[in-house]
């Protein structure tokens, strides 16, 4: 058996999560580049249904992988919400920044940092805290 550091194994979810989110990325980015380019939807639209494709499969990763909960529907609406409410601090991170007066890369930063750190605890607390498989 392979050991690994404890500090891989105390953040084992978070890094789960964190390759998840690289994949779900590449999926969404798939998907709106097929729609565009294969089926000429529009751009808007196309993010859309990418949105969708993407936080569905997104969630079973989640359940899956991450926090090792069994799928059910009442667990991905609190998914698709938690979801918004990311949109929501990524929107706010970006304001914040723009509010200041600071370099907009500032603020991506700030979306690309934070966000995901306190998606990572809404999913945890809220969305997946029922029984582990």
């Amino acid at each position: 058996m392979i050991k690994t550091p404890l500090i891989i194994d105390k953040n084992k979810p978070l890094i789960i999560f964190a390759a998840v989110g690289v994949i779900n990325t590449l999926i969404h980015s798939t998907a709106v580049i097929s729609f565009v380019e294969l089926l000429a939807i529009n751009p808007v639209l196309a993010n859309t249904f990418a949105f969708f494709i993407s936080n569905i499969l997104s969630y079973f990763m989640n359940s899956n992988w991450t926090f090792r909960v069994a799928p059910n529907l009442s667990g991905y609406l609190k998914f698709l919400i938690a979801s918004t409410g990311s949109l929501f601090f990524a929107i706010t991170f970006s304001a914040f920044a723009e509010y200041m007066g600071w370099h907009y890369l500032i603020g991506l930063f700030l979306v690309i940092v934070i966000s995901p750190l306190l998606t990572f605890l809404v999913y945890k607390t809220w969305v997946f805290s029922g029984k582990q498989k």
